[in-house]
C-alpha cells in the first residue's frame, strides 16, 4: 500500500497501467518501403511481334500464371499470380561471401523482387513483409526491325490490423525491377530459339 492513496485508486492505476502496456505491445506499427524505382524502358526483341506474342503466352503457361486480360490487338496481357513461390528477401554478402550482420545478431537482407516495407510490434522487432499478390502488365508493340517488351509488375503484401485480429491491412510494394527484367530476358531468349 502506498500511503496517502486509497486502495482503490491503486486498484484502478494498476489496470489501466497493465491494459496499456498490453495495447502499446499488441499494435503493428508499418513502416514502408523505400523509394519507387524511376520507370523502366522497353527491351527491343529482334523478333517480329507475334513471334513476341507467343513467347509471353508461353511463360506464362509454362509457369501456371493465370491471365486476365488479353488483347492482341493493343499488345496488353494482364496476369497474376499467388506469390508464394517468389524469396522475398535475400541474404547481403560482402566482397568475401560472408553473412553481413546488423546488432544483436540479426542478418542483414535486402529485397529480391519488391520490397514491402516492414511491422513492428514493439520498439525493436521489426519484420519485413512477405509479398502476398503479383500482378503483371505486359506490353508488346511492333517496332522497326522486331517488336517491343515492357513487363510492368505489381506486387502487394498484408499484416494483421492488430494482434489477434484476422482483419488484414494490404500494403502496395515497390518492385526492384528484377523479377521484370528476368522475365523479358527469358521471353528475349526463346524468340532467338525459335527462329
Amino acid at each position: 500500500m502506498v500511503f496517502g492513496v486509497p486502495i482503490a485508486l491503486q486498484r484502478s492505476l494498476l489496470v489501466l497501467t497493465v491494459f496499456v502496456s498490453a495495447s502499446c505491445a499488441s499494435t503493428r506499427r508499418f513502416v514502408p518501403p523505400y523509394a519507387a524505382l524511376s520507370p523502366r524502358t522497353p527491351t527491343a526483341v529482334d523478333a517480329p511481334f507475334d513471334s513476341t506474342w507467343s513467347a509471353v503466352i508461353s511463360y506464362f503457361a509454362q509457369n501456371s500464371i493465370a491471365i486476365r486480360t488479353i488483347e492482341k490487338a493493343s499488345g496488353i496481357i494482364v496476369a497474376e499470380m499467388a506469390s508464394a513461390s517468389l524469396p522475398t528477401r535475400m541474404v547481403v554478402l560482402d566482397s568475401l561471401g560472408r553473412t553481413q550482420m546488423l546488432r544483436r545478431g540479426v542478418v542483414l537482407t535486402k529485397p529480391v523482387y519488391a520490397d514491402c516495407g516492414s511491422y513492428a510490434t514493439g520498439v525493436k522487432d521489426a519484420r519485413p513483409l512477405a509479398i502476398t499478390q503479383a500482378s503483371f502488365n505486359v506490353f508488346v508493340t511492333p517496332s522497326s526491325g522486331g517488336s517491343a517488351l515492357r513487363v510492368t509488375m505489381r506486387f502487394l503484401s498484408e499484416y494483421p490490423e492488430k494482434e489477434g485480429l484476422f482483419r488484414m491491412v494490404r500494403v502496395e510494394c515497390v518492385s526492384t525491377g528484377r523479377y521484370e527484367s528476368e522475365m523479358e530476358k527469358i521471353i528475349e531468349t526463346v524468340t532467338k530459339v525459335g527462329k
